[in-house]
């Protein structure tokens, strides 16, 4: 049996809304058991006032249990439905998907439909999710030469389960909806946006990992450079439930095997080219021993394409991943001038070496951990094989568990951001 919810946004007229607007925050939910989606939509037709139709669906949520045992079946079903776009958003709900849609409110946006139509385009300004349409998804799924991911969503719970501190720096370690936002306290900045590694299922076990580098120095703030998406859906009528969308869903062929975190996210659209500008905070190799300053925040485009080649040896594969990125220093400090080449070597030298282990780490973790090529790497394969059963023959999918990696970051500091030294 399935558990098939539907969230219908219902807009106010402005003669009856007291501010004038003729948008509405209301939404209703309706919940059916069902043993199938298309008899779970007749029957939610059965009893509800008007018709379902699906032609302006924004977004379907699939529960990460659910997920996990494969989804082959229902998204065959929706592919084949007319009614549904192929720009329909994908979320994958670390809790249960009726608790995803019926407990989160979307923050700022009034209209939940407008929510979920511009606030999941966010990947393209931060990196810290993905922004997967039903079409990639179903195209990925079904393909030989890569996997599939889909958007992480969780909801933060307010001060329902307060939980410990996270490390601080930037490998600080936090799951999207995990960290508490008191009622009547304003958002931090690091609240909304940091995050941690975990697996599907409560994360409360995984709030916190060691941080290298000087995180020992700096454990006031939560990091934003990892994050995926919360599973704890309790409700309290005192807290500020706000739905979160951090991470990336990895799949193995049709299964949901695993989460990447918000910066793993972020190594992951750099290297398939998908981000148009990110903000990545590295470490600070001009610092004093008294000084607060032990990372400098970057704002990162990508200069041209990545080069990325995929050799063998010994039938394992070798690749080699190349980007070319430049950046504007954001962080001012009396330790710090952009002006000096010497200042700027060493700040470029030390940004290299943090994103080049970075990022290794994240393809090694989809290669060994995960076994999935979401990265889409067997496309650089394929011009090695002569015919299609060749390739099949191959098995790329699991070969990629073998595979080795090389990663060469080209990041060069143009400039400070002050207005009288930057050209």
């Amino acid at each position: 049996m399935l558990s098939l919810t539907f969230q219908v946004s219902i807009p106010e007229s402005s003669s009856s809304s007291s501010s004038g607007s003729s948008q509405s925050s209301k939404s209703e939910c309706t919940t059916v058991e069902c043993s199938s989606i298309n008899s779970g939509i007749s029957l939610a037709n059965s009893y509800i006032s008007k018709q379902i139709n699906l032609s302006h669906c924004k977004v379907i949520v699939f529960s990460s249990e659910l997920a996990s045992k494969g989804l082959n079946d229902y998204i065959d079903t929706l592919s084949n439905n007319i009614e549904i776009r192929p720009n329909c958003n994908v979320i994958i709900s670390r809790g249960t998907a009726k608790k995803f849609i019926e407990e989160a409110e979307p923050s700022i946006e009034t209209l939940t439909a407008r929510y979920y139509e511009v606030a999941l385009k966010s990947s393209d300004y931060t990196g810290y999710t993905t922004s997967t349409q039903f079409a990639t998804f179903v195209n990925d799924v079904k393909n030989s030469f890569v996997e599939a991911t889909a958007i992480l969503g969780g909801v933060n719970m307010g001060d329902n389960k307060p939980k410990e501190p996270f490390d601080i720096g930037i490998d600080g370690n936090y799951i999207a909806g995990d960290t508490p936002i008191k009622s009547g306290d304003k958002k931090t900045e690091s609240s909304n946006s940091s995050g941690g590694n975990s697996s599907s299922g409560d994360s409360s076990s995984n709030d916190s990992q060691e941080s290298s580098d000087n995180s020992s120095e700096n454990k006031s703030s939560t990091s934003i450079n990892n994050s995926t998406a919360s599973s704890d859906n309790s409700t309290n009528e005192q807290s500020a439930n706000n739905m979160e969308t951090f991470g990336t869903a990895v799949f193995h062929r049709d299964k949901f095997v695993g989460e990447l975190t918000g910066f793993e996210t972020l190594c992951f659209l750099l290297i398939t080219d998908n981000i148009k500008n990110c903000i990545i905070s590295v470490p600070n190799p001009l610092t004093q021993s008294s000084s607060n300053f032990n990372q400098i925040d970057l704002s990162v485009t990508e200069s041209k394409k990545p080069k990325i080649k995929v050799e063998f040896l010994d039938s394992k594969p070798v690749i080699n991943v190349e980007l070319f990125l430049d950046a504007h220093g954001l962080t001012l400090n009396d330790s710090i001038d952009y002006t000096s080449m010497s200042d700027v070597e060493e700040l470029e030298k030390s940004a290299n070496q943090y994103l080049e282990r970075k990022i290794s780490d994240f393809l090694y973790k989809t290669s060994k951990e995960y076994n999935s090529d979401i990265v889409g790497f067997g496309k650089y394969v394929l011009s090695k094989y002569i015919t299609w059963d060749e390739w099949e023959k191959s098995n790329w999918s699991e070969n990629y568990k073998n595979a080795s990696f090389n990663v060469d970051v080209n990041l060069i500091v143009i400039s400070g951001a002050e207005f009288d030294k930057s050209p």
